[in-house]
């Protein structure tokens, strides 16, 4: 097995022309949000001991959350302390410095984060000598923003998280892969909400997916692709897992739920077989702007039921280490919103599910990769002509 070699680094103010910095750049001005980021000048942190990294959300229903690092450093002569102003690189050490930490295994080099610095402490205890950096990525910056955009008329969800992308000037279309998405009757923004809070209602009625990938492109999957993915982009096999924990449960039951289109009528949808087996569980009721007609609610409420209408595990969870190096790609490579084949039982049996949310530790000095993999299994197919039953399990999606 070839070992990964770690990356950490960030860059420096001489390094940040022409990149968007809160409190610094004008709105509307030259600055662009992301532009130079994934190619520019990083500067590598010597001496980097383990970190530890979360992305993704915790369930089909949850808020995708910042993906969040922190990366520990061996500081013994406080070359990162932010208060010694003998440091050489005192001018540099300033939050929302972009950040990333890459890996490099059989020497093709892998993105594993990108984010943007928020705090830098240094532990001055003579028996610990190090420096701490935390960072959040762009969702960080989402929730900052309160933007103002005109109306733009019938367009579609993912036409509008593009415009919420321009608001933070993060303009360039290489650092975004969006989606076409729903058709919404109309987007606009008075700046009352955040960036993310606006993302937020979108999603509510699109039930697609919207996060920041390991190489710090902006990703928006409709529901279609959210949940009609053919073939799994990962088969994971019970000999390179090291922990699996199937499990069932009620929290996310739902068999009657209510959506109202603002300014129609409240449409309700229930299972009936569901509720004679476990009672009436209501979802939260769902009122949003982005639907065309009463239909579209309804098509909205009976999709939802149709996903939680059974008991299922909020989330599946899957544990890997860096045990071979077919493992170790996969690790390095998987992304949130990939679609797995992941075994459930010691007898190889497996199930659809998708990947809702990534964790990536280290120890041992960066030995030692963890992988811990959140998944949702994938209860629906869409209803395809001359391929699915009618009365069947298939959905047609609204």
């Amino acid at each position: 097995m070839s070992e990964i070699t770690w990356q950490p680094g960030w860059i420096l103010q001489g390094d940040l022309a022409g990149i968007f910095i809160l409190d610094h750049s004008l709105l509307d001005g030259p600055d662009v949000l992301g532009d130079s980021f994934v190619g520019g000048s990083y500067t590598a942190i010597p001496n980097g001991l383990d970190f530890t990294l979360r992305r993704g959300r915790s369930g089909i229903r949850t808020s995708v959350q910042a993906g969040e690092c922190h990366q520990a450093v061996l500081d013994e002569d406080g070359d990162y302390n932010p208060q010694n102003a003998a440091s050489p690189n005192i001018a540099s050490l300033l939050p929302l410095r972009p950040f990333r930490i890459v890996g490099t295994h059989l020497a093709i080099t892998y993105p594993v984060y990108y984010g943007f610095l928020t705090d830098i402490d240094h532990d001055a205890d003579p028996l610990i000598l190090t420096s701490n950096f935390s960072a959040l990525d762009l969702y960080e910056w989402m929730g900052a923003v309160y933007p103002t955009i005109a109306s733009t008329g019938a367009t579609t969800t993912g036409a509008a998280i593009g415009k919420l992308l321009d608001a933070l000037d993060f303009t360039d279309p290489s650092m975004r892969d969006l989606d076409t998405g729903s058709s919404i009757p109309d987007f606009s923004t008075d700046g009352t909400k955040t960036v993310l809070e606006e993302l937020n209602l979108l999603l509510q009625a699109d039930l697609g997916i919207c996060f920041v990938q390991r190489d710090e492109v902006v990703r928006y999957m409709d529901r279609a692709s959210r949940w009609n993915s053919a073939s799994a982009t990962f088969t994971f096999t019970t000999s390179q897992i090291n922990e699996l924990r199937p499990s069932i449960g009620v929290r996310n039951l739902v068999n009657r739920q209510t959506v109202t289109r603002t300014g129609g009528v409240a449409q309700t949808y229930t299972d009936t077989a569901s509720v004679q087996q476990y009672g009436f569980r209501d979802g939260q009721p769902i009122t949003t702007t982005y639907l065309n007609n009463d239909t579209e609610a309804l098509d909205l409420a009976t999709f939802l039921v149709a996903l939680q209408s059974s008991p299922r595990p909020l989330s599946r969870s899957l544990t890997l280490n860096n045990l071979d190096d077919p493992t170790i790609v996969q690790q390095l490579t998987i992304e949130v919103g990939d679609h797995c084949a992941v075994p459930v039982d010691a007898d190889g049996a497996t199930i659809q599910a998708s990947v809702e949310q990534i964790q990536h530790s280290t120890s041992e000095g960066g030995t030692i990769l963890t992988t811990t993999i959140l998944l949702s299994e994938k209860t629906l197919t869409f209803f395809t002509l001359d391929v699915s039953l009618l009365d069947g399990s298939d959905v047609l999606a609204y």
